[in-house]
């Protein structure tokens, strides 16, 4: 009989370092993902026990889940104090009496975030759940990964270009539109339908991007140089209810911050003449969070335009609305499939351009 390896969930503590040994290697991702901060398995054992005293055997037939799986989220909750023996045991499939495993009453129910799994939010999930719930749902709780566009593409290379002529602001031009089709170029190398020489059709309008933009933000001085990223990363917590488990982390990352100001790239085939609601909504987080003005820098192959937010309050409250909104939903079942088959659909949305294809996921919920 092949020699058996236990995952030893009980880690021991020497000089502050946790030591993990004898990892069976099936359950070294169970034990890995059970001690990570975004957990929606654990969340749906604890959920499962609030009112079903089970088996371990129970809970994966329930939650299809495999036994390393369910198991680890079990000695976790054991381990924090949620979930305890009821002294009783029951036969398995194969037979074999085990334990039953219930929710120690009075502990603090987890909110809907934390029964996902979903450790923070940030301003575009949120835009993403406003306009098109069953693509924010396809997203985050059915791990589904959608594509972006080649505009999207572009503005992820220009401010890379951008970016390189601040923080050295000395480079010359050339050099800044170099950087951002290379950018450009690794990230759709692999895009379907994309070939080289379409891919070279953009070059023209991102390296006139580049340019404007650094003509426009050069003047401004040096940016602050981000500490870790290649962005500042900000922070806010938005309430949603009352007790100490009533607010979730929103998470944003600025593109250039400034000692008196915070700027924004946007790169656009058409400027606009105001500020789209939901960009005044990531505008005032990062304006919450850092205490600055913030400036949004919309740049065209031809022009540019610069653009402020109206009211940063007004659209703090939308933003605590709709957190307060997906909080709740999150909160009807601790089951994603569940969730995706009762969101309400809008195909038309431009998240599902080039996604159609998951929109079998809400089909087969």
């Amino acid at each position: 009989m092949a020699k058996k390896i236990w995952l030893m969930c009980q880690a021991k503590q020497t000089n502050g370092t946790t030591l993990m040994t004898k990892i069976q290697d099936t359950s070294r991702e169970a034990y890995e993902m059970c001690n990570r901060g975004n957990d929606s398995w654990y969340g749906q054992v604890l959920s499962a026990l609030e009112d079903n005293p089970s088996t371990c055997d129970e809970l994966e037939i329930a939650l299809h889940g495999r036994h390393q799986t369910i198991s680890s989220r079990i000695r976790k909750g054991v381990k924090e104090g949620y979930i305890k023996s009821t002294g009783e045991k029951r036969p398995t499939r194969t037979g074999r009496n085990a334990i039953i495993w219930e929710r120690i009453k009075g502990v603090v129910t987890m909110n809907g975030f934390e029964t996902h799994g979903i450790g923070h939010l940030s301003p575009s999930q949120i835009n993403m759940a406003m306009d098109s719930a069953s693509a924010w749902v396809v997203s985050k709780l059915l791990k589904q990964r959608f594509t972006v566009g080649i505009p999207a593409e572009r503005g992820k290379a220009v401010e890379s270009g951008v970016a390189r002529g601040l923080y050295h602001p000395d480079i010359p031009i050339s050099d800044c539109q170099a950087r951002a089709i290379e950018v450009f170029e690794s990230n759709t190398a692999l895009m379907s339908g994309l070939d080289s020489e379409e891919r070279k059709k953009v070059y023209p309008t991102i390296e006139a991007m580049v340019e404007m933009a650094v003509e426009q933000l050069r003047p401004l001085g040096n940016p602050i140089w981000p500490a870790e990223t290649h962005q500042n990363r900000v922070e806010i917590k938005c309430r949603f209810k009352k007790g100490e488990d009533g607010t979730v982390p929103i998470i944003g990352f600025l593109d250039f911050l400034y000692d008196t100001q915070i700027v924004d790239l946007k790169t656009t085939g058409r400027l606009p003449t105001k500020m789209s609601a939901a960009h005044c909504r990531q505008a005032a987080v990062y304006a919450r969070a850092t205490g600055l003005p913030i400036k949004f820098l919309y740049v065209s192959p031809k022009n540019y335009r610069w653009l402020e937010p109206e009211d940063i309050d007004q659209s703090l409250d939308e933003i605590k609305a709709q957190v307060k909104r997906l909080e709740k939903f999150l909160s009807v079942s601790n089951d994603p499939k569940f969730l995706a088959s009762i969101v309400p659909h809008n195909p038309s949305s431009f998240y599902w351009n080039g996604n159609r294809h998951l929109e079998g996921e809400l089909d087969r919920a």
